[in-house]
């Protein structure tokens, strides 16, 4: 998964190859080293993995009225899949389709193991206070953006008590070069995506404030693969708990969701347009 483009990179940085002429570098051809493994990686259509947060014996939060976050975050995961689907742009995997319980990590490895190109996890949020209401949007961090960022990740990460995936790494120092090398452009992909499901969300339906966030979340921290976590409202919020548990409204956040990929994607092209 790491391409031979970045190994090269590593071998380069210690020392260990020297630079082949032009003329007969791969690398050469194909363009720089990122574009080079997004070539190879999406031959076909993009995978978008879809994980619907919690669910089997986790029910996640629970609103005033008893509406469950593993129940609402699966019926707009599956509205969400539907819409992307129509679009025939991309394939698509869930973590679960149904009510089941599946540890984080396994969920990483899910999309690790299909080479995803984009992971998008679902949740739902909740307060002690029944003041707070709107949508967040996180990337991974290994400092959070505030203290109520780090609660919501505490909070998520207690799931279950496995731990998190991350990438198998010898300990040497050409994959730890490698390592930096992937994580650096995943960090910057996954600001990409929060980028535009901000921007698509916020036309759409109420935001927190500074939406924006970041913070030590284990499902997101896949190295090769860009990541989100979207809360999508507050269960302890009576008015948040009634648009979340509402068919309309979940297909309403659907069809943003979907025009956020789609705008993801033109934007990532439009960048690799601009910078070779």
């Amino acid at each position: 998964m790491l391409g031979a483009g970045l190994l090269a990179l590593g071998m380069l940085a210690l020392g260990m190859l020297a630079p082949l002429p032009a003329a007969s570098s791969t690398l050469g051809q194909a363009g720089p080293p990122s574009v080079q493994v997004r070539v190879v990686r999406h031959r076909r259509a993009p995978l978008v993995v879809l994980d619907p947060g919690h669910g089997g014996k986790d029910p996640g939060a629970i609103g005033l009225h008893g509406v469950k976050e593993k129940t609402v975050v699966l019926a707009t995961a599956l509205q969400f899949r539907r819409q992307l689907e129509a679009t025939h742009r991309y394939r698509i995997a869930m973590t679960r389709d149904r009510d089941i319980f599946v540890p984080l990590r396994q969920r990483v490895r899910f999309a690790q193991k299909r080479r995803a190109a984009l992971f998008i996890s679902l949740h739902a949020n909740s307060s002690p206070s029944p003041r707070p209401h709107g949508i967040a949007v996180y990337r991974f961090a290994y400092r959070s953006s505030d203290l109520s960022s780090a609660l919501v990740a505490n909070w998520e990460n207690a799931a279950d008590l496995t731990g998190s995936a991350s990438l198998t790494l010898r300990s040497s120092a050409v994959d730890h070069i490698l390592s930096s090398l992937i994580r650096h452009e995943t960090w910057d992909h996954s600001a990409l995506l929060q980028g535009t499901m901000v921007e698509s969300l916020a036309a759409s339906t109420g935001m927190l404030p500074e939406p924006g966030r970041h913070a030590h979340f284990a499902v997101l921290r896949a190295a090769d693969i860009p990541s989100v976590l979207i809360e999508l409202g507050f269960l302890s919020n009576p008015i948040d708990e009634r648009h979340l548990a509402n068919p309309d409204s979940q297909l309403l956040l659907a069809r943003a969701l979907a025009q956020a990929v789609d705008l993801y994607f033109h934007n990532l092209h439009e960048r690799k347009l601009v910078h070779g």
